[in-house]
């Protein structure tokens, strides 16, 4: 091409123009699909973090995303709106160990097809089995929800609520472990007025 040539004064003018802009679009392309990664990573990592504690609040908030940030991959959002569909079906409380199982395999193949669509390499038996949740927390989540019961019960009028009225000596326990009676903190005296 001859320098002094017009197409070639024209090619260096958009060059000159188009370049920069090029840049800007290509490097803004480029953030997009970080800032998506990022997003997808930390879903990831938020549902594998709390997968053995799902009615956490941030296990919940990762679960409401995948719809934003996962919506192209397929794997993903079949095995999302499959588990979304059983969350929304009722059932029995004496199916609760069945149904508790069902969604932990569910669980389970959320995690897989984002672990496919992230290329991370992670076994489901690993996703499956895996997570720690002390038994504390466990045992402290199943009187919650004994106690929630109960009151939901007594609120819908399917229960009572048991009150027991004692009367006599209070009973006060001392280090040796031995009980002795001490007097109740506003004695009734018959026939006594009040003053």
């Amino acid at each position: 091409m001859n320098p002094t040539s017009e197409i070639f004064g024209w090619s260096i003018l958009a060059a000159t123009f188009l370049g920069p802009v090029a840049a800007v679009l290509i490097t803004r392309y480029i953030d997009q699909l970080r800032e998506r990664s990022t997003r997808r990573l930390w879903i990831f990592r938020t549902l594998m973090a709390t997968r053995r504690t799902w009615l956490s609040p941030e296990h919940i908030t990762a679960l409401n995303q995948i719809e934003l940030d996962f919506q192209h991959a397929t794997g993903v959002m079949n095995a999302y709106r499959t588990y979304m569909g059983n969350l929304a079906t009722p059932f029995e409380p004496k199916d609760n160990d069945r149904v508790a199982h069902e969604r932990q395999s569910m669980r389970t193949k959320i995690l897989s097809e984002m672990a496919k669509t992230l290329r991370i390499r992670v076994e489901q038996l690993d996703i499956f089995e895996g997570g720690y949740v002390p038994q504390g927390h466990v045992n402290i989540e199943r009187e919650q929800a004994a106690i929630r019961r109960l009151l939901s019960e007594i609120a819908d009028g399917k229960r009572s609520l048991p009150i027991e009225v004692r009367t006599g000596n209070l009973q006060m326990a001392h280090e040796s472990g031995a009980l002795e009676p001490i007097a109740a903190p506003f004695p009734h005296h018959a026939g006594s007025g009040m003053s």
